[in-house]
C-alpha cells in the first residue's frame, strides 16, 4: 500500500490501532495527539526547528519523463504547459516530480497525501487525453475540481500508458499543469546544486 492509499481505505495517517490506543493512554508520558490545535502547535515548532536547521521550500517541481529508463526533460515550459519528445514505441511513461506532503509542510494541514503537480492536461500528438482516462495508472490521485475546472495530483511518480500505435517518430507529450506541490530541500542539496 502506497503512502497516497491510506485516505481511499478510510484510514488516516495517524490512527493508531486499538490496541495501540489503549497502550499510549496507560504508559505515555503525553497524551496521543493526532488532530486539531495541539497538534498543529507541535507542528509549528518541529516546522520552525527544520528550517533553522537550513532546510528549505521550494516549488520548482523538476518535472520529467521515464521512459524505458531514460530520463526525458521537456523541450518547452510556457506557463505550466510543458512540452516532451517521446522516443519512438514509448508505451508506459512515468511523470516524475518533486513531491510533498501538505500536513508536513503547514501546520495546520492534516492531508497526508504525497502531493508532486497537478494535471490539469494531457495531449499526446494533439489529441487530448481525459483525466479520467485509464490511461493514467498508479500514481495519480482521483480527480478533483473547482467546479469549473478538473486536475488530477500526481504522487511524484505517475504512470501514463499510450496506446500502441499512438506514438510516431518524434511525437510530442504536453502535460499542462495547474500547481506544483512545496516539497523540502536539505542544505547539503541546496549547497551542491549551486556549486
Amino acid at each position: 500500500m502506497g503512502e497516497g492509499d491510506h485516505g481511499r481505505l478510510g484510514v488516516t495517517a495517524c490512527e493508531p490501532l486499538p490496541d495501540f490506543a489503549q497502550a499510549a493512554s496507560a504508559q505515555s508520558c503525553a497524551p496521543l495527539c493526532c488532530s486539531g490545535p495541539a497538534l498543529a502547535a507541535m507542528k509549528r515548532r518541529l516546522l520552525a526547528e527544520v528550517e533553522r536547521l537550513g532546510y528549505r521550500t521550494t516549488t520548482a517541481a523538476e518535472l520529467r519523463l521515464i521512459a524505458a529508463g531514460q530520463a526525458i526533460r521537456p523541450v518547452t515550459v510556457e506557463g505550466g504547459r510543458h512540452r516532451f519528445v517521446l522516443p519512438e514505441r514509448t508505451h508506459d511513461l512515468h511523470i516524475v516530480s518533486r513531491a510533498g506532503v501538505p500536513a508536513e509542510l503547514d501546520a495546520e494541514s492534516e492531508d497526508g497525501r504525497r502531493l508532486g503537480v497537478a494535471v490539469q492536461g494531457i495531449v499526446v500528438d494533439g489529441r487530448p487525453v481525459a483525466l479520467d482516462d485509464r490511461a493514467l495508472g498508479r500514481g495519480f490521485h482521483d480527480p478533483e475540481s473547482d467546479g469549473t475546472e478538473q486536475w488530477r495530483w500526481t504522487d511524484g511518480t505517475a504512470v501514463l500508458a499510450i496506446p500502441p500505435g499512438r506514438v510516431g517518430p518524434a511525437a510530442i507529450l504536453e502535460l499542462l499543469v495547474r500547481a506544483t506541490m512545496r516539497s523540502w530541500v536539505e542544505p547539503a542539496a541546496e549547497i551542491a546544486q549551486s556549486a
